[in-house]
């Protein structure tokens, strides 16, 4: 049986996010080499945050699949005697 994965937790945060740096890497682009009025360090802002954003999505799908895996395993464990678990 294939694990479905479970609800993440900050997908409107890491979205949001996302959709910022798309946004926002062609102006600084525009800005450092048409405009002539920034200069690097933005661009690479918005690419360090583009990328610290897509690390941050991996991590949060691989804790939203363990989270389904283990809810799963415990699952099985929880009889008709059992008070409580512990995850």
């Amino acid at each position: 049986m294939k694990a479905e994965i479970a609800d993440p937790r900050y997908t409107l945060v890491v979205g949001g996010t996302i959709v910022t740096c798309i946004v926002l890497m062609p102006v600084m682009w525009h800005m450092w080499i048409v405009a002539g009025s920034g200069n690097a360090n933005f661009y690479f802002a918005v690419t360090l945050i583009y990328n610290v954003a897509q690390i941050y999505l991996m991590i949060d799908l691989m804790f939203a699949y363990f989270r389904k895996e283990a809810d799963e395993i415990s699952a099985s464990l929880v009889t008709p005697k059992t008070n409580f678990v512990l995850y």
